[in-house]
């Protein structure tokens, strides 16, 4: 048997796995660009990182106008960009091993929030994970003991964009098509989950679908509403009162009235009116 192919595999992963054993694969990426409100570390060309750190700086004033909340200045935030999937698993396995696989993350450090990213900025794709990865962190910035329904779901329904909130046609009918599979347990399963907990496939559609749900049934008061519920969550507060007294509905009317609004076709552009922890 010749063994050559697999030695030579060997002789290749031995100094790839010294390198990523050194802690090198965890360091920043490229060249880093200090814009106003956060720090930028990419490779890329510095049109580019300008681009990009404007586009992410927009959002988050954008965003901040729709939830009333002021995104925070100086260097609290930083974005890794990295040019590759295989290049960001490192770095996550080092520094947050629990979201390795993610195609992005948003956790805080000692100094500062991290979101890290990969791939093409001018991608569709890559502008929706910057947008649910920065929804994340002005949550995380302002609020404590956020559900997990409300921090996964509003980071879905705001990576959009403006104007908010809203889904596009594809990606609503799959998040109200999961809901009504799972039914009205399973909404009320995704409610009642504690703080912290990371939701499965299914439960990750079905709060997308009943987070826009919730902001969409009262398009004037919807962020009012949302901004008073992160405000008055906290730890040993029953989460069925704190819901009942911010949305002004029971936890099993908000899933009853999900499940009814899932009979109806979604319009074609509908659009809501006048927007080293883990964070996901």
């Amino acid at each position: 048997m010749d063994l050559r192919p697999a030695c030579l595999t060997a002789w290749i992963l031995v100094p790839i796995l010294a390198i990523a054993s050194s802690g090198c694969a965890s360091r920043p990426p490229g060249t880093m660009f200090p814009e106003t409100g956060l720090i930028l570390h990419t490779r890329k060309p510095p049109s580019e990182a300008r681009g990009l750190s404007e586009g992410a700086q927009g959002f988050l004033e954008a965003l901040g106008g729709y939830l009333r909340l002021r995104p925070p200045p100086g260097g609290l935030l930083r974005i890794y960009h990295y040019p590759n999937r295989w290049a960001l698993w490192w770095h996550l396995n080092r520094e947050v091993p629990s979201l390795r696989w993610s195609r992005g993350a948003c956790y805080e450090t000692e100094d500062a929030y991290v979101v890290s990213l990969c791939g093409d900025p001018g991608g569709k794709g890559f502008q929706r994970a910057l947008r649910h990865e920065l929804t994340h962190y002005l949550v995380a910035v302002h609020f404590c003991d956020t559900p997990a329904w409300i921090d996964e779901g509003l980071a879905q329904v705001l990576a959009s964009g403006p104007p908010f909130p809203h889904l596009e046609e594809d990606q609503l009918k799959k998040v109200r098509l999961e809901a009504r599979r799972r039914g009205k347990r399973g909404c009320l399963q995704v409610l009642t989950l504690p703080t912290g907990r990371r939701l499965n496939p299914s439960q990750y559609q079905v709060a997308c679908a009943l987070t826009y749900y919730l902001l969409t049934r009262s398009p004037e008061t919807g962020a009012a509403q949302l901004l008073r519920f992160l405000e008055t969550t906290q730890a040993g507060v029953p989460g069925e009162q704190t819901f009942s007294s911010c949305w002004g509905i029971s936890i099993e009317e908000a899933c009853s009235g999900l499940l009814a609004s899932t009979d109806s076709e979604p319009e074609t552009r509908r659009r809501g009116s006048p927007v080293r922890r883990a964070i996901h």
